[in-house]
C-alpha cells in the first residue's frame, strides 16, 4: 500500500499537501479534495503525477518537470501557467540567482 495524500503544518500557518497519483488512472474520488486542496490560499499543494489528474487542476499553476539525461544527471524545466504562478517562479529565480 502507498499513500496517495498526506499534509503537513509548516511554522508559518501554511499547511503543504502532497499528492502522489502514481497508480491512479483518474482522479476519482480525489477529484474534489483536491479542488479544495489546490484553492486554499493557505495551502501549498504538490502533485506527483499530476498528468493523470490535470483536468481537476487550475490553469494558474507552476509546473516542475524533471527529466534525467543521464543516470547521474537530472534537469528541471519550470512552466508558470498563470500571473499567480509567474510571481512565485520570479521569487523563486530571486533567491537562486
Amino acid at each position: 500500500s502507498f499513500t496517495i495524500s498526506r499534509v503537513y503544518d509548516t511554522p508559518k500557518s501554511l499547511q503543504l499537501a502532497h499528492y502522489d497519483f502514481y497508480r491512479l488512472h483518474d482522479a476519482g474520488i480525489m477529484a474534489a479534495e483536491l479542488h479544495e486542496t489546490t484553492h486554499d490560499q493557505k495551502t501549498v499543494t504538490i502533485i506527483e503525477w499530476a498528468e493523470i489528474v490535470k483536468g481537476v487542476l487550475p490553469n494558474d499553476r507552476l509546473t516542475i518537470t524533471i527529466t534525467s539525461p543521464s543516470e547521474n544527471q537530472r534537469l528541471l524545466t519550470w512552466h508558470a501557467g498563470g500571473p499567480n504562478s509567474k510571481k512565485v517562479m520570479e521569487k523563486l529565480h530571486d533567491t537562486t540567482a
